[in-house]
C-alpha cells in the first residue's frame, strides 16, 4: 500500500520523473531546506559521538589545552616535561580538536555551500531502490546496497549513503508516529546490512 505525505506532490514539469514499475511503498513529497539538512548532520555527530552536549564541550576544552600544552612545551617555552611526552600530549590534543571540534565545522560550511536554502525533493521507495527526484534539476536512483545507515531523530529521518550522502525525510512529511514506525520496519526490511538508530 503506498503511503504518501500530507504534503503535495511538487507541479514542476521540467524535472524527468524516473516511472516505477508499480506504486511506491512510500513517497514522500516536501520542500527541504538547508537547515533541515544542517539538523540532521547535528544528528548524527550526537549518534556518532555518544556524548552529551555539555561533555563534548569538555572533550573539546581538553583537546585544545593538551594541544596548546603540548606546542608551548616543545617549543621550550614551557618547562617541565620531556619532547616525547610533549609530542604524545600535542597529538592526543589534535586528533580531539580535529574530530570533535574542526572536522564537524568543515561538514557544515560544506552543508552550507551545497544544499539551496530551500528546494523541492520528491523521494520513493520501495523494493527496486529509491528515487531521488530534485524538482527542476536532476532525478537519480539508489540501491537498498548503498544505503550505510538511517537515524530516525526528533526532527525526521537521516539516511546516509556510501558515497557520503545524506538524504533527509522531515518529520512534517509522516502522517503520524504509526507512518514513521512503519516506514522504519520497511527500511530495516530492505537494507539489513544497514545501522539503524532511534533518538
Amino acid at each position: 500500500m503506498t503511503q504518501d505525505s500530507s504534503l503535495p506532490p511538487p507541479s514542476d514539469r521540467s524535472v524527468v520523473v524516473i516511472e516505477p514499475s508499480a506504486k511506491p511503498d512510500f513517497a514522500f513529497h516536501f520542500v527541504a531546506t538547508r537547515e533541515e539538512a544542517l539538523e540532521a548532520f547535528e544528528a548524527n555527530l550526537r549518534k556518532n559521538s555518544r556524548l552529551r552536549p555539555w561533555l563534548r564541550v569538555c572533550l573539546i576544552a581538553l583537546g585544545w589545552f593538551w594541544l596548546v600544552g603540548g606546542l608551548l612545551t616543545s617549543t621550550g617555552l614551557l618547562q617541565g616535561q620531556s619532547m616525547w611526552q610533549s609530542v604524545l600530549l600535542g597529538f592526543g590534543g589534535w586528533a580531539i580538536v580535529w574530530r570533535h571540534c574542526l572536522n564537524p565545522m568543515i561538514e557544515r560550511r560544506k552543508i552550507r555551500a551545497n544544499n539551496p536554502v530551500s528546494q523541492k525533493l520528491a523521494l520513493e521507495f520501495d523494493p527496486s531502490g529509491i528515487r531521488i527526484l530534485h524538482v527542476g534539476t536532476d532525478s537519480y536512483v539508489r540501491s537498498w546496497s548503498e544505503l550505510l545507515e538511517a537515524v530516525f531523530g526528533a526532527e525526521g529521518v537521516s539516511m546516509a549513503f556510501t558515497d557520503g550522502q545524506v538524504h533527509v525525510v522531515p518529520k512534517r512529511a509522516f502522517y503520524s508516529a504509526d507512518h514513521r514506525r512503519a516506514f522504519f520496519v520497511f527500511l530495516k526490511r530492505m537494507a539489513p546490512g544497514a545501522g539503524f538508530y532511534e533518538e
